[in-house]
Parts: C-alpha cells; sequence; structure tokens
C-alpha cells in the first residue's frame, strides 16, 4: 500500500523552474497554473503555497484552501518527511511557504472560531478536538521546516523552539488584530479550547523544556494568574481528571520557573513579585479539587513536594521562594501587607 506523505512530500514538484525551461512552454505553463482552491489535490495546493503570494489573495480564497487543506489532511496521521520534501525548494520559495502557511493558519483560526460558535453545543466538544488536532499537526509541520531551513542554512538544528508556544503566541497576535466586537469571542472560544486541551492530552510526557514554554505562553494567553475559571462546569469523569492532572504538571513548572525568577530578584524587588505569584496560588487554591482540608492547605503540601522535585542545584532557591509565598500568605490571613 502506498503510504502517502503529506502535502510536503510533492512540494519539490513545484520548484521546477528550472526543468521548465529544458522541457518547454507547456510544463511551465502547467507549472503555474493554479487549481480551484476548493477541489485541488495534494500536489494543487503544493502549488498554491510555493507559487502564490496568498496576501494577494482574498480571505474567501483562503478558507477554500484551509478546508482543502483540512479535508486532504487532517485525518492522515503518516509521517511527513519535511527536509526532503522541501530540500528542492530555492530560499526565496521556502520564505514565501512560511509566509503563506501564516495567512492560511490565520484565516484557519478566524473561520473555525465563527464555526465553533454557530455549532450546538452537543457538536462542540468533537469540532474543538479536531482543531486540537489540527494545532499539534501544524506545530509538528513549521518544527520540521525550521530544522530543514536551518539545515540548509547551517543555522543549527533550533531544537530549542517550542512551535505550540509559538502558534499560541500567534493567536495571541490575531485576537489582538481582530475587530474589537470579535476579540472577546475569540477569547472564549480560545479559553474553551485550552481546557479542553488540558482534558484530553497528557502534558507529564511532554519534556521540561516544552512544559516551561507552554506556562509561559498560557501566561499571554490567560493572564499573568493563570486563571483558568471552573472547568468542572464544563468537563465531568475522566477529562476532569486529566485536566487537573495537567494543571498539577503545569503548576509545578510555574513553581520552578518562578524559583528560578525570584533567587535572580534583589530583596527590593522580592516582595512585589511575590505577591504577584500570590494571585497564582489563590487561583489555584479557589478551584482544585480538594478533601475537607481546603484548596490552600492542599497547595501548600504541594509546595514542599515541588521543593523535592526541583533540580538540587536550585533546591535553595525553591526553598526561599516557597517560604516568601507561605509568609505572604500567612501575613495577609492576619491582616498585614501581603
Amino acid at each position: 500500500m502506498v503510504k502517502h506523505r503529506g502535502v510536503l512530500t510533492i512540494l519539490g514538484a513545484a520548484a521546477l523552474s528550472a526543468v521548465s525551461l529544458a522541457v518547454g512552454l507547456q510544463v511551465h505553463a502547467w507549472l503555474y497554473r493554479l487549481p480551484d482552491p476548493a477541489t485541488a489535490d495534494r500536489e494543487g495546493l503544493a502549488r498554491w503555497l510555493v507559487i502564490a503570494d496568498l496576501t494577494e489573495h482574498d480571505d474567501a480564497t483562503c478558507r477554500a484552501l484551509v478546508d482543502r487543506f483540512e479535508t486532504l489532511f487532517a485525518d492522515d496521521e503518516t509521517d511527513v518527511d519535511f527536509g526532503g520534501d522541501s530540500s528542492s525548494l530555492s530560499a526565496a520559495e521556502r520564505d514565501r511557504v512560511a509566509r503563506n502557511a501564516e495567512r492560511l493558519k490565520e484565516i484557519w483560526f478566524c473561520s473555525r472560531v465563527d464555526g465553533y460558535c454557530a455549532l450546538g453545543h452537543s457538536e462542540r466538544d468533537a469540532y474543538m478536538d479536531r482543531q486540537i488536532r489540527n494545532i499539534f499537526r501544524c506545530a509538528g509541520i513549521d518544527r520540521q521546516f525550521h530544522e530543514a531551513q536551518s539545515e540548509s542554512r547551517n543555522l543549527g538544528s533550533g531544537e530549542g523552539s517550542n512551535f505550540v508556544g509559538d502558534f499560541f503566541a500567534s493567536i495571541s497576535e490575531w485576537q489582538a488584530s481582530a475587530p474589537v466586537a470579535k476579540r472577546e469571542q475569540m477569547a472564549k472560544v480560545v479559553r474553551t479550547g485550552l481546557i479542553r486541551w488540558l482534558a484530553t492530552y497528557d502534558l507529564g510526557a511532554y519534556s521540561p523544556a516544552a512544559r516551561h514554554e507552554i506556562v509561559a505562553s498560557l501566561e499571554k494567553e490567560l493572564g499573568e494568574n493563570l486563571s483558568f475559571g471552573n472547568p468542572g462546569a464544563a468537563l465531568m469523569g475522566k477529562e476532569l481528571v486529566q485536566f487537573w492532572r495537567n494543571v498539577e504538571v503545569l503548576a509545578e513548572t510555574w513553581f520552578h520557573a518562578k524559583s528560578a525568577q525570584f533567587a535572580a530578584l534583589s530583596p527590593a524587588e522580592r516582595r512585589q513579585f511575590v505577591a504577584r505569584q500570590l494571585k497564582v496560588i489563590d487561583e489555584l487554591a479557589a478551584h482544585w479539587p480538594s478533601s475537607s482540608q481546603g484548596g490552600a492547605a492542599e497547595i501548600a503540601v504541594k509546595l514542599q513536594s515541588w521543593i523535592t522535585s526541583t533540580d538540587e542545584r536550585h533546591r535553595q532557591a525553591a526553598r526561599e521562594f516557597a517560604g516568601a509565598l507561605q509568609g505572604a500568605w500567612i501575613a495577609r490571613l492576619f491582616g498585614g501587607a501581603s
């Protein structure tokens, strides 16, 4: 059985400018004829990415391309060899592919927000799950494309990049550039999507570096206090359990990151820093599934385990940060300044 490798398998076929000079004008004309975006096959979609400047095409054309890409590729779980597939593209063609991909991703985001809001509640979870898969697929393709570009230009592998985090950053930019009346709707759908993601994926399987990047991205999207709201209203059973398992993973990652930041601050800066981080503790305690002790007591227990899990070289900084948090919490409890 032939194994489909995706849109990038045939990107090289769209970079045949030099060959067309040798085989005649007929091939040249075929190469630069863009097919109907609503019915294009894989090769036709590749020609759109490599040849067209999508900033010169209207949103309707780009939406048709997005829909066609999703139809042909969204459920294709086979591997994509981006390095081999893009090796015959020139630097200018690769840059054009990257620009076109960003344009299509923004169109995808805006159209999928509209699509989600138009659905009945019973259809929304399946729709959101599909879009989350699309995000991870795009992030994987972005990583491979970046690595292929880096290798061709001797820039290194780019292993430190977090392309899921980059996608979140792009979403924030698209929201900011949207009409004011649209931003609240976008923010609501994004928050719903983040909760759904945390309820259906296992963040414990991610590398520590990736988890740190995810926390930084969530701070931008949810605010510094990482306000998820009350997920119990939308989740139940295994999904709610997975959500809180992931929140604990992210909270531990947050603690380690903030411990390092705390250690680098002067004594004068630490008080204000701790006051801001205490808002995260408050948010977690308000919603944390807890025993009769209450969420705050549960978080206090977690702080001790997070200190233990800190790399030994940074454990003293973790102890000092945890102590500062607990001291600020107690001071506030008894009416002192936080």
